[in-house]
């Protein structure tokens, strides 16, 4: 998806509201971003334990499941020198919209 130039500069501005300190590896304080998102989808603890996370990988391989993930879209932020990344909410730094994400869902209790 191409970001415009106003996109950009509002994607810099909510980062640098987040990102006030440097790189946690090198120390360096040069991030950069990435407009392309990563779906990160979690599940309830299942309550068959291991047994219960073994049938949730299984559905990942291709089969259907009942309960569809819990996805937290994120945008890759990564140190400029050393590559240390960390996955950012788009919802939590309020710039969704600019992917055209729905309006975030109530989080589940």
């Amino acid at each position: 998806m191409a970001i415009t130039a106003e996109q950009s500069e509002r994607i810099t501005t909510a980062l640098a509201a987040k990102l006030k300190g440097q790189c946690p590896l090198c120390f360096a304080h040069q991030w950069v971003w990435q407009a392309e998102l990563v779906e990160m989808d979690g599940h309830a603890p299942p309550p068959g334990g291991l047994q219960g996370l073994a049938q949730i990988y299984a559905a990942r391989a291709g089969q259907v499941t009942s309960t569809p993930p819990v996805v937290f879209p994120t945008m890759p932020v990564m140190c400029g020198n050393c590559g240390h990344t960390v996955f950012m909410n788009v919802y939590v730094l309020g710039i969704a919209d600019i992917w055209q994400l729905p309006p975030q869902q109530a989080r589940r209790p």
